[in-house]
C-alpha cells in the first residue's frame, strides 16, 4: 500500500490537472463564436432577451470544452513522472592563507522514474 501511495507521489498530478482546467476553459470559450452568429442566424429565438439563446451558448460551451478535455487525455492520458532538480556544491579553499577560494556548482534536472521511489521506499 505505502508503495502505491509512493508511487502517485512522484507523478506530476498538479501539472496534469492544469492541462485538463486549461483545455476546458479554452473549449467553453469556444462558445463566444456561438454568441456572436446564433442571433444572426435566428433573431427571433436567439436575442439576449430569450432564455434559449443562454441555454444554446452554455450547451456550445459545455461541448467544446468537453471535446478539448477529450482531446488532452488522447496526448496525455495519465500524468508524467516529477522534475526533480538537484544542486550538488562543492567548496575548495586555498593553501592555508584563507583567501583562495573556489566554488564549483552542478545543476542537474531529471525525471524521477517511479521505480526508484518503489525501491527507496
Amino acid at each position: 500500500m505505502m508503495g502505491l501511495v509512493n508511487n502517485a507521489r512522484a507523478l506530476d498530478l498538479q501539472g496534469w490537472l492544469r492541462g485538463l482546467i486549461s483545455a476546458g476553459i479554452s473549449g467553453a470559450a469556444s462558445s463566444i463564436s456561438g454568441a456572436i452568429v446564433l442571433p444572426s442566424l435566428d433573431s427571433n429565438d436567439f436575442n439576449v432577451f430569450e432564455l434559449k439563446y443562454y441555454i444554446a451558448i452554455f450547451a456550445l460551451g459545455m461541448t467544446s470544452a468537453i471535446l478539448e478535455v477529450a482531446k488532452f487525455l488522447t496526448v496525455k492520458p495519465l500524468p508524467e513522472y516529477k522534475e526533480v532538480m538537484q544542486m550538488t556544491q562543492t567548496v575548495t579553499t586555498g593553501t592555508g592563507d584563507g583567501k583562495t577560494k573556489t566554488i564549483e556548482t552542478t545543476k542537474e534536472t531529471r525525471l524521477e522514474p517511479i521505480d526508484k521511489v518503489e525501491k527507496d521506499a
